[in-house]
């Protein structure tokens, strides 16, 4: 193990044990598990790697753990949740079921406990196995890319059209990783090259998937996306797995105004998602990472402004294949804007510029941490 690696295991058990601490101090038997997934779960960890704590809990008295904060210069997100997270898991309706297969559990509260958990890892198991509900999940799938296609058709900009392709590349993994019955191991940026490893997959895709993020005008990206789903369409239509687009029912709800309550832990989530990955992108130069990272990223923008009477953020306007760095600045001008939220309200961001400051939450101390940063 390198010492930056023990540096980061070190600094995780840190944090674990101020969960611990606020847990037996307010909530006691409130949780029901704790687990570590995501990069340090895999090995697949780098200096800026985070902490992705999964916390299931068995009364919602336990929420008050839940926190956003960034510590020096990594960003971290504690969210408390109940079973209903596995029990969407074990549907198998999509393949981000990593946290059911791969967990490293670090407390249980009882025996009964674990063995739950094993049986949503079953129930994910045999709905892999059930080639009927797959093909279901799978044809759904491929309606959405549907859509996101006759959408790309009409987009009238670059920044709409990255956007419908970021679904579409999203919903086509989807649908590889459902076919292969299997799930995504090893995080985003990993993705392409599971995909690359899957034993059925169609003939003369993988040139296009590897390239499409290269687009660079709005006809290239619809030309190049109609190369990509047809092979795919060709693989459903042979494995008979039926889909049929039909024309979708949207309600508009009134947008409501924004206030302080909304916003907390939105710039912590942000920096914790997204900025240290866009960063990571261009040191591993990794066009894909840099695209599928502005494009998660665009879609809690949309969200939020789809919600909230607040400004729209562009980010995903702003991508350019050739510009990895000029990405990841156009990234930290959308923060920059999203800030201003806070600055509206008078919110600080929860920031620590070490370990020790963090540290003492399990010391007693109610201070908020927030800094200016």
């Amino acid at each position: 193990m390198t010492d930056v690696e023990k540096n980061l295991f070190a600094r995780n058990n840190k944090i674990i044990e101020v969960i611990m601490k606020e847990m037996q101090e307010k909530c006691p038997n409130a949780i029901d598990l704790i687990g570590i997934g995501g990069s340090f779960c895999n090995g697949d960890i780098y200096e800026k790697s985070d902490l992705d704590l999964v916390i299931i809990y068995n009364n919602d008295r336990a929420k008050c753990l839940d926190k956003c904060f960034i510590i020096e210069d990594v960003g971290f997100d504690v969210y408390t949740q109940d079973w209903g997270r596995f029990e969407v898991m074990a549907e198998y309706n999509h393949p981000y079921v990593t946290k059911l297969f791969d967990l490293n559990v670090v407390y249980s509260r009882n025996e009964e406990v674990l063995q739950k958990y094993k049986l949503y890892q079953n129930r994910v198991k045999s709905n892999m196995d059930n080639t009927e509900l797959v093909n279901k999940h799978i044809g759904e799938h491929f309606i959405k890319v549907l859509s996101s296609v006759n959408s790309l058709q009409n987009a009238s900009n670059i920044g709409i059209a990255y956007r419908k392709l970021a679904s579409i590349i999203k919903e086509i993994e989807f649908i590889l990783f459902m076919v292969n019955r299997t799930y995504v191991k090893r995080g985003t940026k990993r993705v392409p090259e599971e995909i690359a490893n899957l034993q059925l997959l169609p003939q003369d895709f993988l040139p296009i998937y590897n390239e499409i993020v290269n687009c660079k005008t709005l006809e290239e990206i619809q030309n190049k996306v109609l190369m990509l789903v047809s092979p795919i369409k060709n693989l459903l239509d042979s494995m008979d797995i039926s889909y049929e687009l039909t024309e979708e029912n949207k309600n508009s709800l009134a947008k409501r105004a924004i206030n302080a309550t909304d916003l907390p832990g939105t710039y912590e989530e942000i920096y914790s998602n997204w900025k240290n990955k866009m960063y990571h992108a261009i040191d591993i130069n990794s066009t894909y990472l840099s695209f599928v990272t502005m494009s998660s990223c665009q879609e809690f923008y949309d969200e939020m402004a789809d919600e909230f009477d607040i400004p729209r953020i562009e980010l995903l306007s702003n991508y350019s294949p050739d510009d990895l760095k000029g990405n990841a600045i156009a990234f930290d001008n959308a923060l920059s804007e999203w800030k201003k939220l806070y600055d509206m309200f008078g919110l600080e961001i929860q920031y620590y510029s070490n370990l020790e400051e963090f540290e003492n939450l399990s010391k007693g101390n109610d201070r908020d941490g927030s800094k200016k940063i």
